[in-house]
C-alpha cells in the first residue's frame, strides 16, 4: 500500500525515521506549502524548521524519482572537500526516503523564494541578478572540467548516467492535444511559438547537437527555486555570494 503523507502523519514519520525525538513537543505549526510536489514545512517552538517533501503518485501509485539526484547532490558535496565554498549556497537535505518518494530538508526560515520577492516587491534590485551570477559562476567554476566529480556522480546515480546527452526534441516531433492537460500557460506558449517559427526549431537542434557537459547545473532554474535572506539589503556588504541559494 502507497504512503502518503499528510499533516495528520508526518510527526509520527519523522520519529520514525530518528529525525524527531519522540519526547520532543508535537510540532506548533504543520503547514503546506505550494509546489509541484507535496511539501509540508513542520514547525517546532525551538525555532527548528523541516521541509517535507514527497512527490505525487500517478494513477498506478508510481513516481518518477526525481529526488534521487537532489539526494546524489547532497551525497556529492560530502564526498569532496573541495567543495565547500558551493555547500552553503546550496539547501541541505537531511534525509532521503526512496522507498517512499520522501525527502527532508533543513528549512530556511529567513529567506523567500527570488519569484515571490519580485512579485511582492515590483522592484528587481541589480545586486541581487549580481549575486545570482555571482553564485552561479562559483558553482560552475568549482565544478568545471573536473572527471573525478563526473565520476562520483555517476556512481552514485541509479540507471541513466549524468552525463548522458538529452533529448531536447523529445516530445516536439508530434504535438497532439494532451498537453493542453499537462502544460502550464508558459509551455503551452512556448508550443505556439516552435510551431511559429522554423528558426526555434532550428536552434533547438543545434544545442541538441552542441550539448558537452562541463560541470554542475541546476538544471531546473527559474527564480521560484532561488531562495533570497529576508534581510539580504542588511547581509550583502558583508556576504554577498551567499545572498541567494539554489533551492529543490
Amino acid at each position: 500500500m502507497v504512503f502518503l503523507l499528510s499533516s495528520h502523519n508526518v510527526f509520527e514519520y519523522l520519529i520514525e525515521q530518528e529525525i524527531c525525538d519522540p519526547k520532543e513537543p508535537y510540532p506548533s505549526q504543520i503547514s503546506p506549502k505550494e509546489c509541484k510536489n507535496f511539501n509540508l514545512l513542520v514547525s517546532f517552538a525551538n525555532g527548528r524548521h523541516l521541509l517535507v517533501k514527497q512527490e505525487r503518485h500517478d494513477s498506478q501509485g508510481n513516481t518518477h524519482g526525481e529526488f534521487w539526484n537532489e539526494w546524489r547532490i547532497q551525497q556529492f558535496l560530502q564526498t569532496f572537500p573541495a567543495l565547500s565554498p558551493i555547500r552553503s549556497l546550496i539547501s541541505e537535505a537531511i534525509h532521503f526516503d526512496p522507498s517512499r518518494s520522501i525527502i527532508v530538508l533543513n528549512y530556511l526560515n529567513d529567506y523567500c523564494d527570488l519569484a515571490d520577492f519580485y512579485y511582492k516587491e515590483q522592484r528587481f534590485p541589480t545586486a541581487i541578478s549580481a549575486a545570482v551570477g555571482a553564485m552561479l559562476a562559483t558553482i560552475h567554476r568549482t565544478t568545471l572540467e573536473q572527471q573525478a566529480y563526473q565520476d562520483c556522480l555517476n556512481q552514485n546515480g541509479r540507471e541513466t548516467p549524468i552525463d548522458k546527452a538529452p533529448n531536447l526534441l523529445r516530445g516536439l516531433e508530434r504535438i497532439g492535444p494532451e498537453i493542453f492537460g499537462r502544460v502550464c500557460a508558459d509551455g503551452l506558449e512556448f508550443f505556439r511559438l516552435y510551431q511559429c517559427y522554423e528558426s526555434l526549431g532550428q536552434a533547438i537542434s543545434e544545442l541538441n547537437a552542441a550539448w558537452s557537459p562541463c560541470c554542475l547545473i541546476h538544471y531546473d532554474l527559474r527564480l521560484s527555486n532561488l531562495l533570497l535572506h529576508l534581510e539580504w539589503e542588511q547581509v550583502r556588504s558583508s556576504a554577498e555570494p551567499s545572498i541567494p541559494r539554489w533551492f529543490d
